[in-house]
């Protein structure tokens, strides 16, 4: 919090150097990854690295639906400052009605920090007559504070039941803080004194 540049030793070699974000944020995911192996948790699905314009494949698949593509905006946000939006391509089934997507954001260690979907949302993604459509998830002012996070997505039956299709790792992105805050969001809050 009070430096401009960091450095992280291992075993006395230097490992990285740079902001203190940065090298705090990737110390913090070794320590999780050391930890979930040494604890013989299965490992999460690995991330894929994208660049925001390009797709990703999913990594599963059914006839009645499929994802696409996964792009987010950016690979890199300021906490309270950037919006955040993913964008999810699918095609389904044009028979059958019309399918609900969700979106879950997980920490470096997989621990779910936010979920949703259309069908709760109560919002009917738009489809073509070849049964393509696209839905785009859109955090204002992302909340999140620094670390680095994983997203999910699922193409499930208009009810938000049936999974057809779902992509893990589908992107990974990374959040940037000037405060000190501490834990996983930044909520909104009054201060009320006398």
């Amino acid at each position: 919090a009070l430096c401009d540049r960091a450095i992280w030793l291992d075993h006395g070699r230097l490992k990285m150097e740079g902001a203190p974000a940065s090298v705090t944020m990737a110390y913090d995911a070794a320590l999780n990854a050391k930890a979930r192996t040494e604890s013989g948790r299965p490992e999460q699905a690995p991330a894929l690295p994208i660049a925001p314009s390009e797709p990703v494949a999913a990594t599963a698949g059914a006839s009645s639906g499929r994802i696409k593509a996964v792009r987010l905006n950016d690979e890199q946000f300021d906490s309270g400052v950037s919006d955040w939006v993913a964008e999810i391509e699918f095609v389904s089934d044009p028979h059958l009605p019309d399918p609900s997507v969700a979106v879950i954001i997980l920490t470096a260690d997989g621990r779910v920090v936010t979920s949703t979907s259309t069908f709760l949302d109560r919002v009917v993604p738009h489809r073509d007559s070849d049964g393509s459509g696209r839905a785009r998830l859109v955090l204002p002012r992302l909340p999140l504070l620094k670390g680095i996070y994983s997203v999910e997505a699922y193409l499930m039956c208009e009810r938000g039941i049936h999974v057809y299709d779902y992509a893990l790792g589908a992107a990974r992105f990374s959040v940037h803080q000037r405060g000190l805050e501490l834990g996983l969001v930044s909520l909104p809050r009054r201060w009320e004194v006398k």
